[in-house]
């Protein structure tokens, strides 16, 4: 007798796409639920309505998914004690051609180093300080790629000035299918996706269903003199979404703080600006204010 042979399941990452293959048929339902989600106001669909619909769009199609999703898969897996092995390729194609520029910023040969690793590796992080032209370099690799492109940011104030960059240098950087591209918005009230999108972090997880538990906070940092308001997330886990700097405070008013009343903050800037800020609880400060 031939014992039957064991089929292990097998992963491939090729640039933005997921590949599945050999997962067992008892495992699909399960994996499909990890990869879907239900967008806010699903229930009032009419596929929904007429029962021909969960609701849920799903993301894992044909074995084929977004590779951003690798995380819920193989989690998936490791819950049902199913075997796997993970093959990433990476350094796919040929040298890429960086000659492309975005209109208006002169490139650096450090920036042209990055923006060709990030074209010759699908999927990877760029970590540079403030001032090295991040920006730039994120709107090259969107022009040199030529696909849609999602940015998420984690304020508004970065929504707008990212949103404001593409539009004033992306549209023009050198591509005749590009000369007229949109910069859409995702975010700060507006729901205007288009080919090249920004969003923040808050808005995009609310359109895939995602909750976001978030708190209020307030700091001075004493080595920087910048009082700082913020929403972020409840743990180290979510970025800010929110943020408001007053510089170089001459006097920050604290009060007291009854139990479960709200924290009250009167700061005025080194100009005379006067701002008043109203904290709810769930809320944290810290620093050491001149009262």
């Amino acid at each position: 007798m031939t014992a039957a042979a064991t089929v292990t399941t097998q992963i491939t990452i090729r640039e933005s796409q997921g590949y599945l293959t050999g997962a067992p048929s008892e495992a699909l339902e399960d994996l499909i639920e990890a990869t879907s989600f239900r967008p806010v106001g699903y229930q009032y669909t009419t596929l929904f309505k007429r029962g021909k619909s969960d609701g849920r769009v799903k993301l894992l199609k044909h074995s084929k998914f977004p590779a951003g999703l690798l995380g819920r898969v193989t989690d998936t897996l490791k819950r049902l004690d199913i075997p796997y092995t993970l093959d990433v390729e990476q350094g796919l194609g040929a040298k890429p051609d960086i000659a492309l520029r975005v209109v208006g910023i002169e490139s650096r040969p450090y920036q042209d180093d990055v923006v060709e690793k990030a074209l010759l590796n699908p999927r990877g992080v760029i970590r540079a300080p403030t001032g090295s032209g991040k920006t730039a370099m994120g709107a090259r690799i969107i022009v040199a790629r030529g696909k849609y492109a999602l940015v998420v940011v984690p304020t508004i104030d970065l929504l707008h000035q990212y949103r404001r960059f593409l539009d004033t240098h992306l549209r023009y950087a050198g591509r005749d299918d590009w000369s007229d591209i949109e910069i859409g918005q995702l975010g700060d009230g507006v729901v205007d996706p288009q080919p090249v999108t920004v969003a923040t972090v808050r808005t995009a997880a609310k359109a895939v269903g995602v909750a976001y538990e978030s708190y209020e906070y307030a700091e001075y940092d004493d080595k920087d003199d910048i009082f700082t308001v913020a929403i972020g997330g409840r743990d180290g886990r979510y970025p800010v979404v929110l943020a408001h700097l007053i510089q170089r405070p001459q006097t920050i008013f604290a009060d007291t703080g009854a139990p479960d009343m709200p924290r009250a903050f009167d700061i005025v800037d080194a100009e005379g600006t006067q701002t008043i800020i109203m904290l709810h609880d769930p809320a944290v400060w810290s620093g050491a204010p001149t009262l």
